[in-house]
C-alpha cells in the first residue's frame, strides 16, 4: 500500500469510528433565563398658545384674531382636574407705550369659545395657579376640565379673543403688552 492509500484508510476508519458518535451526540440547552420590562410615562402639562403675537384692530372696541390655546396632559390617577388661566403681569400696564402711558387689565377683555367677553382684572385662580399669576390680572376666561380614568392622557383646545372697552383717548403710539398663559393639574 502507498503512503496515500495508508492515509486514507486510516481517515476512513477514523471517520467509521466517530462519525455515529457524532451524529448521534444530544442537544445542550441552557435554562430559561427572564428579562423584566418597564416603561415609565412621567407625568405633565404643556401649554401653547398660536399665533404667537396679535394685534388690536377696529373702533371703538378694538379685537384681536383669536388665540388658539392648546393644553396637553399626561397625569396620574389620582388627578381630577386640570386649570388653565390667562394673565397679565402688571394689571396697571396690560399694554404701554412706554412712555407712562398704559391701558390697565381692567380694559382688556377675553371672550373663550364665542362665549361673553370677560375682564381681565381678575384675581379668582384655582388654589395650584395661585402662586404663578398676578392678582388683579387675571382674565374671567379660566378653563377647568374634570379628569376621569377616561382622559387621564389628553389634550384641548380654546379659542380666546381679547377686545379693548371703554378706552379713554390715547395719545399715538404703539402699545405693546404680553398676556401669559399656564396650565396647572390637581
Amino acid at each position: 500500500m502507498n503512503r496515500t492509500s495508508k492515509m486514507f484508510a486510516v481517515f476512513l476508519s477514523l471517520a467509521l469510528l466517530f462519525g455515529p458518535t457524532l451524529s448521534t451526540a444530544q442537544a445542550i440547552v441552557s435554562a430559561a433565563s427572564a428579562v423584566q420590562l418597564s416603561y415609565i410615562v412621567g407625568e405633565q402639562i404643556t401649554i401653547s398658545g398660536v399665533p404667537p403675537s396679535l394685534t388690536f384692530t377696529g373702533s371703538p372696541n378694538p379685537a384681536t384674531g383669536a388665540l388658539t390655546v392648546t393644553t396637553a396632559w399626561s397625569l396620574i390617577s389620582t388627578r381630577t382636574r386640570v386649570d388653565v388661566a390667562l394673565w397679565f403681569n402688571t394689571p396697571t400696564a396690560a399694554l404701554t407705550d412706554g412712555a407712562g402711558h398704559n391701558i390697565p387689565a381692567s380694559l382688556v377683555f377675553a371672550n373663550l369659545n364665542g362665549g361673553t367677553f370677560s375682564p381681565c382684572n381678575g384675581s379668582a385662580v384655582a388654589p395650584e395657579l395661585t402662586a404663578s399669576v398676578t392678582a388683579g390680572g387675571i382674565c374671567g376666561t379660566n378653563i377647568n376640565i374634570s379628569i376621569t380614568t377616561a382622559n387621564q392622557a389628553g389634550n384641548r383646545s380654546d379659542s380666546i379673543i381679547l377686545q379693548l372697552q371703554g378706552l379713554t383717548p390715547l395719545p399715538a403710539a404703539t402699545y405693546t403688552g404680553q398676556i401669559n398663559l399656564i396650565a396647572g393639574a390637581s
